[in-house]
């Protein structure tokens, strides 16, 4: 287990960095951290580790953000992405290369996970939508979980 907790301390790391060059700003940064540490840490336990991202950056309330992933057919994937204090309700879609909706998370919160199960390898899409965003812009960040 110190091993895990390790290995997700230095993944985690390398994500301020990568998120300071997309020009999220330092106190943002450590929120989205600290929430993504939390989820990844729970999702550690049923045995997934994170194999894309980060996808982050910036974005008014109603506004949208579009990221491509590979996912393997037979995986078992998590796609989870967090906003920071800001933020009212992050939503997700997932769609397939032919523009099918996969799978959403419409709930009404700071944190939006979708499962997927895909049954062939391709490329697939994200949305993200902040649905609500108290002083914009507010800040996400999104990982691909996989097992």
């Amino acid at each position: 287990m110190r091993a895990v907790a390790a290995i997700l301390a230095a993944c985690l790391a390398v994500w301020p960095q990568a998120a300071a060059a997309q020009g999220v700003p330092s106190p943002w940064v450590e929120q989205v951290v600290a929430r993504l540490a939390h989820i990844e840490r729970l999702l550690a336990r049923d045995g997934y580790r994170r194999v894309q991202g980060p996808f982050s950056g910036p974005l008014a309330r109603d506004g949208v953000q579009l990221f491509d992933i590979t996912l393997r057919g037979g995986g078992d994937y998590r796609i989870v992405a967090v906003c920071d204090s800001d933020c009212r309700d992050l939503d997700m879609r997932l769609y397939d290369q032919a523009g099918t909706l996969i799978a959403e998370n419409l709930d009404a919160s700071d944190v939006a996970i979708v499962a997927s199960q895909p049954r062939w390898t391709g490329p697939f899409s994200v949305e993200i939508i902040m649905a609500q965003c108290a002083a914009a812009p507010c800040y996400y960040a999104a990982y691909v979980y996989a097992r």
